[in-house]
């Protein structure tokens, strides 16, 4: 099938005027024909050594050889890595693996030493002239759980802003003494980390709801005083690396950024960023690195959101000409992504149609992140194959393919589709039988429907598989409509990628989610197969798929609810999800 084939059906799948007409415009401003790349440098950010370090490289970066990987890096295309750093105090062995310099536990450099001289032994570092030492940050603490840490780091603590500051100040000595460019800080608010009031420390409602009270503090602060002190602490922390490292590089990853307008969860990291631009010297680059740019390949989609996330910044900022000014942009992409929740495999170095892209698509992905970013793109990663001894030979494609993404491309490339062509009338009766069993079955386990939903749904469909591609708040009036019965493939949407289908509907009035469990049930959905791939989104909560979703704490009784299903195909048939119904049960009462 042509590309020409494929804009006549993506055109029919999406109407003119809704959100991905309003994107095109902004499209066909962003494109040119070809990009110069020359100078930019490709990072590599991977848990391999980061938070897996131990395990793929061994108790300690000393143990490495690190000299001899270092001759093997040379061919991978890459120009730079973010290190972790372990100490060698046994005590603290677990804790600062990863390289978390913002907890309450102060670190030295005796217990770093072995360290230290490990990276000092590389006596040549070749092509990899840009690396960065990994610097945990206040958004990636991994408090729960360890022994001795009573909580995260607390903006107005200012016994553990000693610790920290301390801590940063010896994480840039050392990066310094190891000629690295700079740190690389880690913002994302991770849900199973830390404790504490500031468990997510740009959140304020979560500071405002509940954890204020752990501070013994009668009443929240207000939002304005929380904001000056995240603004002051930010200050002292540029302030302080730079006093020990003037000029050096501040890399944060991830950028922060929503397509409408920050919530409540980051609405204090603007804040954050302008007291970084205000304590970082004036020769000491701060980059933004964009997660959200992960699964895409084309530039065009990356350059919406490069100027999406600074128009962002810039408008919640204090200053943002001076943050104009001082920011850079930094486009992350994704390709060896590890395991999913449910074991199935994501990346594979000997089978490329796991994969989420194949060595062209991987080419055309790092020069696009390379062309849109001002000094320096980067690979994200959750495996050593990329960092691997003795790569597979398709490992060495995606290795090549690195080096390739360097030279000019042509910036108007679109990845070629991956074509079904296949008949799945079969495959549509089976699970047009295991829908039909599921619901013969469901009224002898106490459950009642209390409402159906239609059967055909708005639909829309991205052939590049980039998981999330377009907001969930996003306008869907003007996408078609298609069955949830049938695969997408018998309903002439012949590719594999990314389809979101999205219903709007009226809740019934009698829904009591204090006396009644509430599910959301597909029908169509097999009951032994967990796909990770899929996500249900209801009223913007989201849940991983499955027959049976208990949404209670979400549903709207007798009002409008959203509800909307994501999901990659990779290959095969797309879909179905057979029946959707609402199911209640009642409660058990509790004995007194």
């Amino acid at each position: 099938m042509s590309n020409r084939v494929l804009l006549i059906l993506l055109s029919v799948l999406i109407a003119p005027g809704g959100a991905a007409a309003e994107q095109q415009d902004l499209v066909s401003a962003a494109r040119e024909p070809v990009s110069m790349v020359k100078g930019k440098k490709l990072i590599r950010v991977a848990s391999e050594l980061c938070s897996r370090f131990a395990e793929v490289i061994g108790p300690s970066m000393a143990d490495a050889d690190l000299p001899a990987r270092v001759k093997i890096w040379q061919h991978t295309g890459l120009d730079g890595m973010a290190f972790s750093m372990a100490t060698h105090d046994s005590s603290k062995l677990e804790r600062n693996m990863s390289g978390q310099w913002w907890k309450q536990v102060p670190i030295t450099y005796e217990e770093l030493r072995p360290e230290i001289e490990a990276f000092k032994s590389v006596k040549d570092w070749g092509r990899l002239t840009d690396n960065f030492l990994w610097g945990g940050g206040p958004g990636s603490i991994w408090g729960e759980g360890d022994p001795g840490i009573a909580e995260t780091q607390d903006w107005f603590n200012d016994d553990h802003w000693k610790i920290i500051l301390s801590n940063v100040k010896l994480q840039a000595r050392i990066a310094r003494e190891l000629k690295f460019k700079g740190i690389m800080m880690d913002v994302e608010q991770y849900h199973h980390h830390g404790r504490g009031p500031w468990r997510f420390p740009f959140d304020y409602h979560y500071y405002a709801e509940s954890g204020y009270k752990l501070t013994g503090e009668v009443a929240p602060r207000p939002l304005s005083q929380v904001a000056d002190k995240v603004y002051h602490r930010a200050q002292q922390y540029g302030r302080a690396i730079c006093q020990v490292y003037p000029g050096l590089t501040l890399f944060l990853i991830p950028a922060i950024y929503r397509p409408n307008d920050l919530t409540d969860r980051e609405i204090l990291f603007p804040a954050f960023l302008d007291g970084l631009v205000a304590g970082l010297d004036d020769d000491s680059p701060l980059l933004l690195g964009s997660e959200r740019t992960y699964l895409y390949s084309q530039y065009s989609d990356m350059a919406i959101i490069r100027d999406g996330t600074i128009a962002q910044m810039c408008s919640r900022s204090r200053d943002p000409d001076r943050l104009r000014q001082k920011l850079s942009f930094a486009v992350g992409i994704w390709t060896d992504g590890g395991h999913t929740d449910g074991g199935g495999r994501r990346y594979s170095d000997t089978d490329v149609s796991i994969n989420h892209r194949d060595p062209e698509r991987h080419k055309h992905a790092v020069h696009n992140a390379l062309a849109a970013s001002d000094h320096y793109g980067w690979l994200y990663g959750e495996n050593s194959y990329y960092l691997a001894t003795d790569p597979t030979p398709l490992t060495r494609r995606y290795l090549q393919a690195n080096t390739d993404g360097h030279f000019p491309q042509d910036l108007n490339w679109q990845p070629e589709p991956k074509w079904d062509m296949a008949d799945y009338t079969d495959h549509d009766a089976q699970m047009a039988a295991i829908d039909a069993r599921f619901w013969s079955e469901i009224g002898a386990e106490g459950y009642r429907v209390a409402f159906e939903f239609p059967e055909y749904w708005h639909f829309y469909y991205d052939t590049e598989e980039r998981g999330s591609s377009i907001n969930w708040e996003y306008p869907h009036a003007g996408w078609p409509k298609i069955s949830t019965l049938r695969c997408w493939q018998s309903q002439s949407i012949k590719a594999n990628g990314e389809g979101v289908y999205r219903v709007n509907f009226d809740a019934p009035v009698d829904l009591n989610p204090r006396t009644q469990q509430i599910f959301l049930a597909f029908g169509g959905f097999p009951a032994d197969h967990h796909d990770s791939w899929t996500v249900v989104r209801l009223n913007g909560k989201g849940y991983q798929i499955k027959n049976l979703l208990d949404v209670s704490d979400r549903i709207r009784p007798g009002a409008n609810n959203f509800l909307a299903v994501e999901l990659i195909n990779k290959v095969g048939p797309g879909g179905p999800l057979g029946h959707v119904k609402l199911l209640v049960r009642n409660r058990k009462k509790q004995k007194n």
